[in-house]
C-alpha cells in the first residue's frame, strides 16, 4: 500500500513540475518575442529618423491612406 502513495506521489510531483517548467518557458518565450519585436520596431524608427532628418518624406501607409513624415525644420527652411 504504501508503494502505491509513494508512486503516486512521485508521480504528481513529476507533473507538477513539468507545469512549472511549461509555464516558464512560455514566459520565456514571450519575453523574447517581445524583445525580438521591440529591436525590430526601434531598428524601424531609427531608419524613418534618418529619412526625414535629410529632408526627405518618408511614405507611411495605412490601409488605403498614404502620410507623408517630414522634419518640420525642413517645411521651416521652405518658407
Amino acid at each position: 500500500m504504501n508503494n502505491k502513495i509513494i508512486i503516486t506521489l512521485i508521480i504528481a510531483l513529476t507533473l507538477c513540475i513539468g507545469f512549472i517548467a511549461y509555464d516558464q518557458y512560455e514566459e520565456y518565450q514571450q519575453t523574447r518575442d517581445m524583445q525580438v519585436f521591440q529591436a525590430g520596431a526601434e531598428a524601424q524608427v531609427i531608419d524613418i529618423l534618418q529619412v526625414v532628418s535629410g529632408c526627405e518624406a518618408y511614405p507611411i501607409t495605412i490601409e488605403n491612406q498614404t502620410i507623408n513624415l517630414i522634419a518640420v525644420r525642413c517645411l521651416q527652411q521652405a518658407e
